[in-house]
């Protein structure tokens, strides 16, 4: 791949030189920018763990798109976290094939994986790739779209912070559990909640990816055990049907003549005899 020797302006719409101007730079974003491109993209992927996870309803008006309709099966019972969680994971698939076109790669949805199992793909995918997504332009398109994804479901929402715990032991005090990682309002930070603990910002964003990944495999784990439960099910109707029809090919096969008071219809109109068998 070959990076766009051109100068231009920073596409990052929150770019600023410091003088009230767009960074002038060859890469597409500067690395500035790409810094706090890279937050927002797992923000927005935090957002989208809660939105399938906690189910969340908006707290600010304006911002429900109808009365949540009752879950009978794995999904999401609040219509507008699904909806939220569906746009997320469709920003991520299109950035994902856009990017794998740009590159030259051979990328292809799976249209019978979960929702879950393609999102984390896009991510992986996309983060692992991240200097030369920044550097395409694919980058241009999506930007902006991220970012508003990310204000609407904050917004929505009415906080400003994320705090998770990482599936770590503290390593300072040892202690598990303890590990959070608080994402948003312009600072991001892991702190251990027992000793004080706090890391270093070099490794920020190797935590920050570790438990986004954990997070998702574990929504995969969630179901995966739904999944068997389903089939579990569907294998044990299967085998009452297969009694009932036992059952029924049994009763048809006994002579009940020959076990049942036998009955003589009589001219119409008139009473029915029943008169037992000797």
């Amino acid at each position: 791949m070959t990076e766009n020797k051109a100068v231009s302006p920073c596409i990052y719409p929150r770019c600023d030189d410091g003088k009230g101007e767009k960074v002038l730079t060859r890469q597409v974003m500067c690395n500035d920018c790409r810094r706090l491109y890279w937050q927002q993209i797992r923000w927005l992927m935090l957002d989208y763990l809660t939105l399938v996870t906690q189910l969340p309803k908006p707290v600010r008006s304006g911002t429900s798109v109808g009365k949540a309709p009752k879950s009978k099966s794995f999904g999401h019972p609040a219509q507008w976290a699904s909806d939220m969680a569906r746009e997320i994971a469709a920003a991520f698939h299109f950035a994902e094939l856009m990017l794998a076109e740009h590159l030259g790669h051979d990328r292809v949805l799976d249209p019978k994986k979960p929702q879950a199992a393609r999102t984390r793909d896009a991510w992986l995918y996309i983060t692992n790739l991240f200097d030369a997504f920044c550097s395409s332009p694919v980058a241009v398109y999506q930007v902006p779209v991220f970012l508003d994804l990310h204000r609407k479901v904050r917004g929505a929402m009415g906080y400003r912070r994320v705090v998770k715990t990482l599936p770590m032991t503290c390593p300072k005090c040892d202690l598990a559990g303890t590990m959070t990682i608080e994402a948003g309002g312009g600072t991001d930070q892991v702190t251990c909640s027992a000793c004080g603990y706090a890391v270093d910002e070099n490794r920020f964003d190797f935590l920050a990816k570790m438990f986004v990944e954990d997070a998702l495999d574990k929504l995969m784990a969630d179901y995966d055990r739904w999944k068997a439960a389903q089939l579990a099910q569907q294998a044990l109707g299967a085998a009452m049907a297969r009694d009932i029809e036992e059952v029924i090919a049994e009763a048809m096969a006994i002579d009940w003549c020959a076990t049942r008071p036998h009955v003589e219809l009589l001219p119409p109109c008139d009473a029915v005899t029943i008169v037992p068998t000797t």
